[in-house]
């Protein structure tokens, strides 16, 4: 069913429960590369819902609704299911580390067993932390919460290295920035998309790139589109690219038939 035949109803969190059983929601993955060099550096993860009921769903409405009504954690595992079996999948074809990395919402955080649950998913998985990056957005730490804090610094225990997602269009403090430990920002695609005509943005993606510079923080530019775009951002220093002018979201076998052949020789890691 597509989505214009789609049912004039909201969906509701039964929907998504029946979607999970029914093996609706599949990962796509956006390749992230080294700004200098065009090396493959890893994926990040993002969830799509091909419903038989509501046609292709947004993850902008679904991610919500299960955020909303408790149901991000069912979501989440059925997410980790699918890492696993393509980062075998990325082991197979190619010999050099590659990361995947994977989003968490304000309302995970928070939970006390997180850092716990994941660390044993490594385990049992015989997975090395590295090889998971984890991105939270700037709102995720406003409530500053002890929970947040002691979950994000197991992570890192972990080896898994941590980055604030969509940076600048939130409110975290910048304390956050020294005290918790984040590896790196990614600069929001607003700021990216509009960098060659719109001075203000211009210079906040300057000014962000030297911060992040003077902490010992990495930055991924998200939503590059066009190759102007790419020399302005590498001029800046910018450190690592993703964005439909690097590649278009797409399933993992996919992304290798077309990356692998001529990349997995590169051995840098983001």
């Amino acid at each position: 069913m597509t989505t214009s035949q789609a049912p004039h109803r909201p969906i509701e969190i039964a929907d998504i429960l029946q979607g999970i059983e029914a093996g609706e929601f599949h990962l796509v993955y956006q390749p992230q590369v080294d700004s200098r060099q065009g090396h493959l550096l890893g994926f990040e993860s993002l969830m799509r819902w091909e419903s038989a009921t509501f046609g292709t769903v947004s993850p902008d409405v679904f991610i919500g609704i299960a955020e909303s009504r408790g149901v991000i954690h069912s979501l989440w595992d059925c997410l980790l299911e699918q890492v696993v079996v393509d980062l075998r999948q990325l082991a197979e074809r190619d010999s050099a580390p590659r990361h995947i990395a994977l989003n968490l919402s304000a309302s995970q955080l928070p939970v006390p067993e997180l850092s716990r649950h994941i660390g044993e998913w490594l385990i049992g998985h015989s997975l090395d932390g590295a090889q998971i990056h984890i991105e939270i957005t700037e709102s995720a730490l406003l409530a500053d919460s002890p929970e947040v804090m002691d979950n994000l610094r197991h992570l890192n225990e972990l080896g898994i290295k941590l980055w604030l997602d969509d940076f600048g269009t939130g409110y975290s403090s910048l304390r956050h920035l020294v005290e918790l430990p984040i590896h790196g920002l990614k600069i929001d695609k607003l700021f990216i998309t509009t960098v060659e005509e719109n001075i203000a943005h211009f210079r906040l993606v300057c000014a962000i790139i030297a911060m992040a510079s003077s902490l010992g923080l990495k930055t991924v530019a998200e939503g590059i589109e066009t190759e102007n775009q790419s020399q302005i951002l590498t001029q800046l220093g910018c450190d690592y690219f993703q964005g439909y002018l690097i590649g278009k979201p797409d399933r993992m076998d996919n992304l290798l038939a077309s990356w692998m052949p001529d990349r997995s020789s590169q051995n840098e890691t983001l």
